[in-house]
């Protein structure tokens, strides 16, 4: 159903220029004053179009759409005076549109337009004016979602806070869906106390909208348009009216600043920003000077304030307002001249001094401008009123701020006055030298620290001069390179400033080793320790011996050269203002390292140094890593020869031109005591020998069966021993660095390789017995050693070859000795073995009649001593032992029966079975 009035679709919106006027005879007035109405239009279908139409004066909701439908359009119609509730009200409505209507004077609790419970609906184009709602002009609740509300004029409605406290010109209750609402081209100005607010949780969209100001809405905005609440994205905005929603500007005027100095109109000076604003609020628009220093602005009717800006520096705001006149505003600049001078009489003026102006006192507010001082010292600036504060800096070193004032319209002058810094370079001599050439560098920052400012060589007086702002400073003096430690000094404003600095006399005196002058020796100075830093300078030694320099403090060093001969580098510290005498002794230290050709060092080796041709000047035992140190005259011609244990090299010879390590290597010679399985066999003695000489040394074999010996080149012999067997001696050579260890290139290891022996315990059925001991002797010596047998009865020996005996024991019976004989790396083994064979004893314990008695305990035992072993009688009763030969006696045991055997004691003989019998008499 449609409604349609005689204004169908013509714009009642006065923004929009409406020809439509609210109670004209042109117009369809639906007024529910009349029959005191409360809803004038109650709609309850589909698809209801209202157009056209105006509606007044009902007590309640004017237009009401209570129950669910969809397609609804209220549009073009004007809608005013609500005595007690909404203008229009749609609930429960479903693509719904609210546009191009006229709504205003609506009162409390009241809403100008409102969707309840709705969805998928917009309102938009409407002008909605001086409504005193609780809710909000335009207000959306309940369970609202997908609400488009666009280009709607909504202004100047000063809302009831007593239910909310902060209700909007537009408004979103608590069960809003807000993240699918939209609020967008909105012209919203002079709503109180919000512009927008949303009370549903999430952020409601309320971008592109024009709050009354450019800067944007305040309360929770930036800016000082109407305020929104939190909640409401309202970023990005529009910085102009939207031209299609909200009324057509008001008259405007021409304002131009003439910014100049001197005396209006003065000289115009361009490049000044001139900033506008609204009175006691932000900037509306900006602009710089041209060459004539003006800049022109065509701005409404209305109150505003203005300020100069140069360089981030603003004057103090100023007013003016616009009441659509043309006019010119003057501002006047202040003339700063700043003078750099000194104290002197006449005071003289210095170029090339840079002045830094700040934005605020004390040197803070980021710096406004510079200038260098011209050829009269002058600078000039032309500045807006405020507080600043200026710095004066040469290369880089500031003064401290001074603080000044430029009050508006009025000019300001000031002289900065240097301090002259002197530096004399002299020495402490009585009367003080001076010296020219020397470099002063002095520093922004105490210690050397923050760049070098400047630097000045010392004239024919010694002397430098810096004008200088106040401040720490520091300075260092060079001479070719080499500058001394840094001193300290501070500048004080205006107050001149003068040091010494005092060079240290430093000698060098040449001698040889007994103290004698040597002239003609060239002594280099460095500008580090370790002749590191290049060449500083350098003088020959006089008749005295003496060379004489005039230095800064440092660390330094110094050789000395004279044909053949280059010193090591020579440490020295000169210490500020303290002359300095150092002895140099023109020798050579001579470094001779007894070592291997893998970087070892050998100690213990006699080192001997000759002079070339003569006799024996000094010698020294290695040490501390095979060294040997000598001091030689230097330049000069030597030899030497390297000694130990009567073992000798021939002489080397060396010359003594510089200090140096010469290396004499040692050859490895790595002797194996082994044997012909490829074994090696540890604690084995191998002594080394000079050939026809004693002994040089000697090792024990370790687990691989190696010693190691580190021997000079010449003949040897060496043998192998132990536990007093000693095998014959082998001769060797050894050649010069040249070892005998198996390696690729070398010749191979020596090697002895010792016999196998094998001692079977054994009987002469061809049984082996485990559990005894054999014992091994040199052949009228000592023990060489033992073994007990294993499982086979056997025995294993290595021996050198030789003269030998063994014996064997059990329990404190011993066999007599057997001698056998050890030839080199001939093994008796297998067929050869060495066969000790036991006697086989058979005790058997009977009854009278002759029968076996089972069970009884048979304990045999040397005679006299401990005893020897046990077994219990088998079912025969008897008892069988291995034995050695010897005497021994026997018991039997059973219960209460103790007693010695009747044959007891008995006498074993070699590899001779014995049988005994036992009688037991009850």
């Amino acid at each position: 159903m449609t409604i349609l009035g005689p204004q169908a679709n013509v714009n009642p919106r006065p923004s929009g220029g409406t020809t439509r006027t609210p109670g004209a005879a042109s117009e369809a007035v639906v007024d529910g004053s009349a029959g005191n109405l409360g809803q004038i239009f109650y709609l309850d279908a589909n698809n209801i179009t209202i157009n056209g139409l105006e509606v007044k004066s009902g007590t309640a909701d004017m237009i009401r759409q209570s129950n669910a439908h969809s397609g609804t359009a209220v549009r073009y119609n004007i809608i005013h005076d609500g005595r007690g509730d909404e203008g229009a009200q749609l609930a429960k409505c479903t693509s719904c549109v609210m546009e191009y209507n006229y709504v205003y004077d609506i009162a409390s609790p009241g809403d100008a337009l409102n969707f309840a419970d709705s969805s998928d609906c917009a309102i938009r184009y409407n002008e909605v004016y001086n409504s005193t709602s609780e809710n909000g002009a335009i207000y959306v609740a309940w369970g609202v979602s997908n609400v488009t509300i666009r280009s709607n004029h909504v202004h100047d409605n000063t809302l009831n806070t007593a239910k909310w406290g902060d209700p909007g010109g537009i408004m979103l209750g608590t069960a809003v869906n807000a993240a699918t609402v939209a609020v967008h081209n909105n012209c919203i100005t002079g709503n109180l106390p919000n512009g927008v607010t949303n009370k549903a949780t999430g952020s409601l969209d309320a971008e592109n909208n024009w709050w009354g100001a450019p800067d944007g809405p305040s309360g929770s905005g930036p800016g000082s348009g109407d305020a929104v609440s939190a909640n409401v994205d309202y970023d990005p905005w529009l910085t102009m009216p939207p031209s299609d929603v909200c009324p057509p500007p008001a008259p405007n005027a021409t304002i131009t600043f003439h910014v100049h100095t001197g005396a209006a109109p003065g000289t115009g000076q361009p490049g000044y920003r001139v900033h506008v604003y609204n009175p006691g609020g932000g900037e509306i628009a900006w602009k710089d000077t041209d060459g004539n220093g003006d800049a022109a602005f065509l701005l409404n009717n209305g109150n505003y304030e203005y300020a100069v800006e140069k360089n981030g520096a603003y004057s103090a705001r100023q007013a003016f307002f616009v009441l659509g006149v043309n006019k010119t505003i003057n501002h006047r600049l202040s003339v700063v001249a700043i003078t750099i001078g000194d104290h002197e009489n006449p005071m003289g003026v210095h170029q090339g001094y840079r002045v830094h102006v700040y934005r605020d006192p004390g040197g803070a507010g980021g710096e406004w401008g510079w200038q260098d001082s011209d050829a009269s010292g002058l600078v000039t600036f032309y500045m807006v009123d405020g507080d600043y504060s200026y710095r004066v800096e040469k290369n880089g070193a500031y003064g401290a701020a001074k603080d000044f004032t430029l009050t508006y319209s009025n000019d300001y002058s000031e002289t900065f006055k240097l301090s002259k810094l002197t530096i004399t370079i002299g020495d402490h001599e009585d009367p003080m030298g001076v010296h020219q050439g020397y470099r002063v560098h002095v520093y922004r920052d105490p210690g050397g620290a923050g760049g070098e400012w400047g630097w000045q060589d010392s004239d024919a007086s010694g002397l430098v001069t810096f004008y200088m702002v106040d401040g720490d400073y520091s300075y260092r003096v060079e001479k070719n390179g080499a500058y001394g430690a840094a001193r300290d000094f501070t500048i004080t404003y205006c107050q001149n400033h003068s040091e010494t600095y005092k060079l240290s006399k430093v000698t060098v005196k040449v001698t040889n080793k007994a103290g004698q002058p040597l002239q003609g020796y060239r002594v280099h100075i460095y500008r580090s320790t370790g002749g590191g830093g290049g060449e500083w300078a350098w003088q020959d030694s006089n008749a005295q011996g003496l060379t004489i320099f005039w230095m800064v403090d440092g660390s330094y060093s110094y050789k000395v050269e004279k044909g053949c001969y280059w010193s090591g580098a020579v440490d020295f510290t000169v210490t500020y203002s303290n002359d300095l005498a150092l002895v140099h002794k023109a020798t050579a230290i001579i470094t001779i390292k007894v070592g291997d050709h893998y970087g070892g060092g050998h100690d213990g080796y006699l080192v001997r140094v000759f002079k070339a041709g003569g006799g024996e000047i000094a010698n020294a035992w290695s040490a501390g890593g095979g060294l040997t140190t000598f001091e030689l005259d230097a330049p000069g011609n030597y030899e030497y020869r390297v000694e130990k244990s009567g073992a000798a090299s021939p002489k080397i010879a060396l010359q003594a031109c510089s200090s140096q390590t010469i290396e004499y290597k040692l050859s490895r010679v790595v002797i194996k005591v082994g044997d012909h399985y490829g074994g090696g066999h540890q604690g084995y003695l191998v002594r080394v020998f000079n050939a026809g000489a004693g002994e040089w040394g000697n090792a024990w074999s370790d687990a691989n069966g190696f010693t190691t010996f580190w021997l000079i080149e010449g003949n040897y012999e060496y043998r192998v021993e132990r536990s007093g067997a000693v095998g014959p001696k082998v001769a060797f050579a050894v050649v010069y660095c040249h070892d005998y260890d198996g390696e690729a290139g070398k010749d191979p290891i020596l090697e002895y390789k010792l016999s196998k022996v094998v001692i079977k315990v054994g009987d002469h059925y061809g049984g082996g017995h485990q559990g005894y001991l054999v014992r091994v002797f040199n052949a009228g010596a000592g023990e060489w050693g033992n073994a007990w047998s294993d499982a086979n009865g056997l025995t294993t020996f290595y021996l050198v070859e030789g003269n030998y005996g063994y014996l064997v024991e059990k329990n404190g019976v011993q066999s007599a000795k057997n001698g056998f004989t050890v030839t080199y790396c001939q093994d008796q083994a297998g067929d050869d073995a060495l066969v000790y064979k036991l006697s086989k004893v058979t005790i058997k314990v009977q009854n009278g009649g002759g029968n076996g008695l089972p069970g009884y305990l048979v304990r045999v035992y040397n005679d006299p001593g401990s005893q020897w072993g046990y077994q219990w009688a088998n079912a025969s009763g008897l008892t069988t032992f291995y034995l050695t030969e010897g005497r021994y006696k026997y018991k039997v045991e059973k219960n209460s029966y103790s007693k010695w055997g009747d044959d007891s004691p008995f006498t074993v003989a070699y590899c001779t079975d014995k049988q005994l019998t036992h009688t037991v008499v009850p």
